[in-house]
């Protein structure tokens, strides 16, 4: 007898916006855990988003990946790992601006 055991991938998009500049916020408020997740920067935004694992990224305090408008960047857990998109905060240059997220989980 063989048993195949196969996990069901489970994905989502969403919009996320920061209402402040200088007040970084994590992508989800709550644990969120995910084997893959890609970050793109809106369209329509007129300035940077940067990308980071700290609530205290911007461009002028701790280093984070700046992504100008339709920019992206990608994050993929390490064997046996996962993100928690809530450790994955994002900051602004302008109010209200913001990413797409789309992920695997």
């Amino acid at each position: 007898m063989t048993i195949e055991i196969t996990r069901k991938t489970i994905g989502g998009t969403y919009e996320k916006t920061v209402a402040a500049t200088g007040t970084a916020e994590p992508l989800k408020d709550a644990a969120f855990m995910v084997d893959e997740v890609l970050i793109v920067a809106d369209s329509t935004n007129t300035q940077n988003v940067y990308v980071g694992f700290s609530a205290a990224i911007h461009k002028t305090t701790l280093p984070a990946n700046p992504l100008a408008a339709s920019g992206q960047i990608k994050f993929g857990a390490v064997q046996g790992k996962r993100i928690d998109l809530s450790d994955v905060y994002l900051d602004v240059d302008i109010n209200g601006e913001g990413v797409w997220v789309t992920f695997l989980a």
